[in-house]
């Protein structure tokens, strides 16, 4: 069994309201009023002056152990980003990180597979790599990257990007949020945009999906959703969940939404903020059983359980 034994979020100070940032995303009025009003994102998570190397370097501060004998314990460090290439082609972003936080002996290496549901997916690596380690041995997912170009900021009709970092030490044994199953599926016709532009209605497919994941992880545990106090969501927008509450079905309260206004979506780091901010919440307390949710546009889906 694995545990996410800490788990640490990063957004940067600056903020842009949709409206604002319309002309720059070459979105119409009537488009961006649809972002705000009906998909539900309001603010979004800028780095305006930080590099992608600065977001990743909070991350780090804030999860990393001061103590020399507890960062040997990392064995293994996992940049999952969801875009295929974060930076200019050899630049030593993490190897950079490494040398400063005195992580030098880890092995890195950067993972994209699977998009935005990467992090949840690495775990199963995680799992394997950690299998001949001590007991004590950890792995590093660290998540961020910065959308540099409007290319990367808005996903037509969908979602608009917001920038930030993650953080979250993997291990064998932990005392909090143990993970208790992984369900993944990839569906090839799976489409995560809507079918008819401009009618803000996810595809049939992408809903279908998405209950067909969360109930393949309820099951491997024997739970129903009744049972978890929350469920950790990707902040792709506020109406996809809001079908998702209707069809599957479930209580609307269920579902952590207060980041998609906040922050936008933050490709990877999803999971990881919305954690951080439902503990710092209480809306997590120790014994409580959670989900992790996460959908790349490769069309993987991804769900976890876990134990608080």
């Amino acid at each position: 069994m694995l545990y996410l034994n800490k788990i640490a979020s990063y957004l940067p100070p600056g903020r842009g309201q949709v409206m604002a940032m319309a002309e720059g995303l070459h979105l119409t009025p009537a488009t961006a009023t649809l972002y705000q009003k009906v998909y539900g994102l309001d603010t979004i998570a800028l780095a305006e002056t930080e590099t992608l190397g600065d977001l990743l370097d909070q991350a780090l501060t804030r999860i990393l152990p001061a103590e020399e004998s507890e960062r040997k314990r990392i064995r293994y460090i996992f940049h999952c980003h969801a875009a295929p290439c974060v930076c200019p082609a050899g630049a030593e972003l993490v190897s950079t990180l490494q040398r400063k936080h005195r992580l030098q002996h880890a092995v890195a290496v950067g993972l994209a597979q699977d998009q935005c549901a990467t992090p949840l997916t690495a775990l199963r690596l995680a799992e394997l790599l950690l299998h001949d380690e001590d007991d004590d041995a950890q792995v590093l997912l660290l998540t961020g990257e910065i959308s540099f170009q409007q290319r990367l900021r808005v996903i037509p009709n969908t979602t608009i990007i917001g920038d930030a970092s993650a953080a979250c030490l993997v291990g064998k044994r932990g005392d909090r949020n143990a993970v208790l199953t992984l369900a993944q599926r990839k569906f090839e016709h799976a489409a995560v945009q809507p079918t008819t532009p401009g009618i803000p209605v996810p595809a049939t497919s992408y809903g279908d999906d998405l209950i067909h994941v969360i109930r393949d992880a309820l099951e491997a545990v024997s739970m129903k959703i009744e049972d978890l106090a929350l469920v950790l969501v990707h902040n792709v927008n506020a109406i996809s969940w809001k079908f998702f509450a209707r069809n599957f079905p479930c209580s609307p309260d269920l579902l952590y939404l207060d980041n998609i206004a906040r922050a936008g979506h933050c490709f990877t780091s999803d999971p990881f903020i919305n954690y951080c901010d439902a503990v710092q919440a209480g809306k997590l307390q120790p014994g409580d059983h959670f989900m992790m949710v996460s959908v790349g546009t490769t069309s993987t889906f991804a769900a976890v359980v876990l134990r608080h």
